[in-house]
């Protein structure tokens, strides 16, 4: 994943990633996520902000669940619930699976699809 990335699975509270987050950006320029189960909250760099989904984070997240061995999660997909979504992790090859949708952000963004 080229983006970098802190995952912790130590909380999952919305104001605490933020709080987090924004204390870590003015040193770090990171994406931060908070997991829980198969939930996944992101803040991202850039954005400054907690999205709706971040596909880089979930693989990283992947990663992260993979290399802890009191983490049971043995399988060949991994469905991340994001606020906006599921975002599928094929655990192999870490790559997205699944469909995109694209809300209108702008007026004429279904005009240049």
């Amino acid at each position: 994943c080229g983006e970098p990335h802190l995952i912790t699975h130590d909380f999952y509270d919305r104001s605490i990633l933020t709080y987090i987050a924004e204390h870590i950006q003015p040193n770090e320029s990171i994406n931060v996520s908070c997991i829980d189960n198969q939930n996944i909250l992101t803040y991202e760099r850039g954005v400054n902000s907690i999205t709706k989904s971040c596909g880089s984070a979930c693989i990283a997240a992947t990663q992260y669940v993979l290399d802890r061995p009191f983490i049971n999660l043995r399988k060949k997909m991994i469905e991340w619930q994001c606020p906006g979504g599921i975002n599928i992790v094929d655990t192999k090859m870490f790559s997205l699976l699944g469909p995109t949708y694209l809300e209108e952000l702008a007026p004429n963004l279904k005009r240049m699809f």
